[in-house]
């Protein structure tokens, strides 16, 4: 994906994950503020996504960070489509189950991987 295609995803959903690199190396706004050379309430416009996240203050947080600026961008799946994907050989088994009538069998593996995917995103939220 090309940086303009990134960019222009990035200010379409307003996310970023500055907050989570800053965090991740334990500076506050305000230190990220001061190496990057601007106010800490741009910081936190930018982690917000209140302010357009452009190429070039991709590249001074990323520079700052110690990072790459493809660090900084999310990524495009959300985390519901992240958990479920182990359970893709589930789903084609309860696809196989009920192509053959087995209506019960397809049920019974449903409320299986209800209980799975219930407990497995209220991990993923916490």
């Amino acid at each position: 994906m090309g940086a303009v295609a990134i960019i222009a995803r990035m200010a379409q959903h307003g996310r970023n994950n500055i907050k989570i690199e800053r965090e991740r190396r334990g500076l506050t706004q305000e230190a990220l503020a001061a190496l990057t050379r601007c106010g800490p309430s741009t910081i936190q416009k930018l982690e917000a996504g209140r302010i357009p996240l452009t190429l070039i203050w991709m590249q001074r947080i990323a520079a700052a960070l110690g990072c790459t600026a493809r660090d900084l961008i999310p990524e495009e799946e959300p985390t519901a489509v992240r958990v479920a994907r182990p359970y893709a050989d589930k789903a084609r088994l309860i696809a196989t189950v009920l192509e053959h009538g087995e209506l019960r069998a397809a049920l019974e593996i449903v409320k299986g991987l209800e209980v799975e995917l219930a407990a497995a995103l209220s991990g993923a939220d916490q």
